[in-house]
């Protein structure tokens, strides 16, 4: 048995008071947007067309491979049925055991996580783990599990990681794919931060027991020292009618991605039409460090000047 262990987390149709949808609603409201068949539909193509195949897409590691879905104990029959089946495949084409955990609306989130980390830990010896932020629509590299694997090989616990680097595209759900995909450098991103820690003989090293116990992720280098990998692309971030996490009013000030710039055989499941433009500054490291933060000056200075001219 391997003496590491990943679990990556993801909210899948659970309601809590973090769903951006869930601002300025009444639970009624929100449960109807949730749990309405278009939303439930979207969700799981996303779901079976970029997730799933991310996991499956893995490269070996040493560690165990977990898959925590926390969803709503309201799912509807029909969608929880379709989830069911989807992990089955997931396992049958991976390393990852997979878990679903049900919970009532308005339930901490953490509370059940350490639950069945506890379970799960019981029994393991100087065990190295890493819990992972992930959404059910975003997908990893193939190598992402085999990156976080190194740190904990090389004991380093007690630290998020926050792997910012990576790309966000549109994606059309009649084709099945992407277009109009940029390059992101965000650390502290949510999507793919991880953190680690160690577990033995009942105990673990660190009082926080899994990532989503340090917070926001925003601010999650107050709480600890954060590890910042941006070595090479780790995640592809969807862009939809149905995104939970809110706008994305800065997409195409971001650089666009370009023939070459992905590696396919890290995001196998990735289809797209790249452009084969020239870039404007030449530079690919230019465009690997433009942050969201700077894309964010860009569009509201180009919404200011066309202010001006009106």
């Amino acid at each position: 048995m391997k003496n590491q262990s990943i679990f990556i987390i993801t909210r899948y149709s659970v309601i809590t008071g973090g769903v951006q949808i869930g601002v300025g609603r009444s639970a009624d409201e929100v449960k109807r947007i949730l749990f309405s068949k278009e939303r439930l539909d979207c969700r799981f193509a996303l779901f079976s067309k970029i997730m799933a195949p991310s996991l499956i897409s893995q490269k070996p590691c040493n560690a165990n491979l977990h898959f925590v879905i926390l969803t709503s104990d309201e799912l509807p029959v029909e969608h929880r049925e379709k989830l069911d089946a989807q992990l089955v495949e997931i396992e049958k084409k991976s390393s990852f055991k997979c878990t679903v955990i049900p919970m009532p609306a308005g339930s901490s989130l953490s509370k059940y996580i350490n639950s069945f980390l506890d379970e799960n830990l019981v029994g393991k010896i100087n065990h190295a783990y890493a819990t992972v932020r992930m959404d059910d629509d975003d997908g990893i590299a193939s190598s992402y599990c085999a990156r976080l694997c190194g740190y904990l090989e090389r004991g380093i616990v007690g630290f998020p990681i926050s792997f910012a680097y990576g790309f966000e595209g549109m994606f059309d759900e009649a084709t099945e794919k992407f277009s109009n995909i940029r390059h992101w450098y965000k650390p502290k991103i949510a999507l793919g931060l991880a953190f680690t820690n160690k577990y033995s003989n009942g105990k673990y090293l660190y009082p926080d027991k899994n990532i989503y116990s340090l917070g926001n992720h925003t601010r999650i280098d107050i709480k600890h020292p954060v590890i910042i990998d941006a070595l090479a692309p780790a995640f592809i971030r969807t862009v939809s009618l149905h995104n939970d996490s809110g706008a994305f009013r800065y997409h195409d000030s971001l650089p666009k991605a370009q023939q070459g710039d992905i590696d396919f055989n890290e995001f196998p499941f990735l289809k797209c039409d790249l452009p084969a433009e020239v870039r404007e500054d030449g530079s690919f490291i230019v465009a690997k460090a433009a942050s969201s933060d700077a894309a964010q000056y860009k569009a509201e200075v180009k919404l200011l000047r066309a202010k001006i001219k009106n």
